[in-house]
C-alpha cells in the first residue's frame, strides 16, 4: 500500500512538471522576434515575408540578451542602425513608430545618428522622427552623438531643431562635437566592463566643418556645461589623453581648425572656466590652494592649453591675439 502511495505520488510530480501550452500571462515565455532579428540581418526579403505573416511592426525585443538584440529595440532600430533603406521604407510603409525608445532611451533616429548613417536620418526626419528627443539616461539629443559632419548637417535640416539643447551635464551639441565618442558603448553602457575596458574611443568624423555647421545653426559658442562651467573653446584645448588614454586628442590640424572655427564664430577666449562661476560671491583663484587641482582656479582657455600641454593650442590662440593676462571682466574672478 505504502509502495502504492509512493508510486502514485511520485506520478503525480512527474505529471506536474511536464511542460502544458505558454499561456498569455506568461511575460517569461519567449516572444518572436524573427523581424527584428532580420532587421538586423539586413535580410529584405525575410522582414518583408515577416510583415506579410502579420508580425508587429513595432514589437520591442524582449528579454536582454536574447539573440543578440538590444531590450527594447524595433526592426527600425536596427534598419536604421545598418543603413538599411529599402527596409527602414517597408516598416515606415506600415506605420513603425520613429518615437519608439529601446532601454537607453535612445529612439531610431538615435542609432542612425551615432552609427553614421546621414541618408538614414535624412530617411527618418522625413518620416516625422523628433530631432530633438533625448535620452533618459544622460538627456542627448541625436545632435549630441552625431558621429559625422554629414550627420551634422541631415539633422540640421530638421525644422525647429535646437543646436543649443542641452543635455543632463549641461553640455551643448558644440560641446559635445569636441567629445570622443564610442557608439556601442552608448548604445550599451555596460559593454567592456570586466573585459578589459571599452574599445578605444573615436572622435568625429570632419570636427572642424561640424563645429562650422552648428555656429552656422546658430550654436552659441560661449554656452557652459554645468559641471565646471566650461565652454566649448575650453573643450577643444583639454587635453583628455593625460587622463583617460583611450580617448584620442584632436589632430594639429583639427585642433588648429577648431580654434579658428570658434573664435571667428565669435567664442571668448578669456573666458574663465571654473566650478565656482555659478556662485554670486567673488572668488580669488590664486596662491596654492589654487595649485592643489586643475580646477579648484578658474582658467581661460589659454590658461588651460598651456597647464594641459597643448604647445599647438597655446600658439594658435597666441596667435588669434588671446590675452596672456586677461582684463577682469567677469567680477568672479582674477588672475
Amino acid at each position: 500500500m505504502l509502495t502504492g502511495l509512493l508510486l502514485a505520488t511520485s506520478q503525480g510530480l512527474i505529471a506536474m512538471r511536464r511542460p502544458g501550452p505558454l499561456m498569455p500571462f506568461d511575460f517569461n515565455a519567449p516572444r518572436d522576434q524573427r523581424l527584428i532579428e532580420a532587421a538586423a540581418r539586413g535580410d529584405v526579403d525575410a522582414v518583408r515575408a515577416r510583415l506579410e505573416a502579420g508580425d508587429d511592426v513595432n514589437m520591442a525585443a524582449q528579454m536582454p540578451g536574447l539573440a543578440g538584440l538590444q531590450y527594447g529595440a524595433t526592426a527600425l532600430h536596427y534598419a536604421a542602425e545598418g543603413d538599411h533603406q529599402e527596409i527602414a521604407d517597408l516598416l515606415l510603409g506600415r506605420d513603425a513608430r520613429t518615437e519608439t525608445s529601446d532601454c537607453q532611451g535612445l529612439t531610431p533616429l538615435h542609432w542612425a545618428a551615432g552609427n553614421n548613417c546621414p541618408a538614414m536620418v535624412a530617411t527618418l526626419l522625413a518620416a516625422g522622427a523628433n530631432s530633438n528627443i533625448r535620452n533618459r539616461l544622460s538627456g542627448q539629443s541625436p545632435l549630441h552623438i552625431a558621429a559625422s559632419a554629414d550627420v551634422v548637417e541631415a539633422l540640421l535640416e530638421a525644422e525647429q531643431i535646437d543646436p543649443n539643447r542641452s543635455d543632463l551635464r549641461g553640455r551643448t551639441p558644440l560641446h559635445n562635437a569636441l567629445a570622443p565618442r564610442d557608439w556601442q558603448r552608448t548604445k550599451n553602457p555596460s559593454m567592456g566592463v570586466g573585459l578589459g575596458g571599452p574599445p578605444p574611443a573615436q572622435r568625429m568624423d570632419d570636427m572642424p566643418r561640424a563645429i562650422q555647421l552648428l555656429i552656422e545653426a546658430g550654436a552659441n559658442p560661449d554656452a557652459r556645461d554645468r559641471t565646471m562651467q566650461l565652454t566649448p573653446l575650453h573643450h577643444a584645448v583639454d587635453n583628455e589623453t593625460i587622463y583617460f588614454p583611450q580617448q584620442p586628442a584632436l589632430s594639429a590640424r583639427e585642433l588648429v581648425g577648431v580654434l579658428r572655427a570658434l573664435v571667428m564664430a565669435g567664442a571668448d577666449m578669456e573666458a574663465c572656466g571654473s566650478r565656482h562661476h555659478d556662485t554670486a560671491a567673488p572668488v580669488v583663484c590664486m596662491g596654492e590652494e589654487a595649485d592643489r587641482h586643475a580646477w579648484s582656479s578658474c582658467h581661460t582657455p589659454l590658461h588651460l592649453a598651456a597647464k594641459r600641454g597643448h604647445p599647438v593650442a597655446v600658439r594658435t590662440l597666441l596667435a588669434l591675439g588671446t590675452q596672456m593676462v586677461p582684463e577682469q571682466k567677469h567680477n568672479v574672478c582674477r588672475h
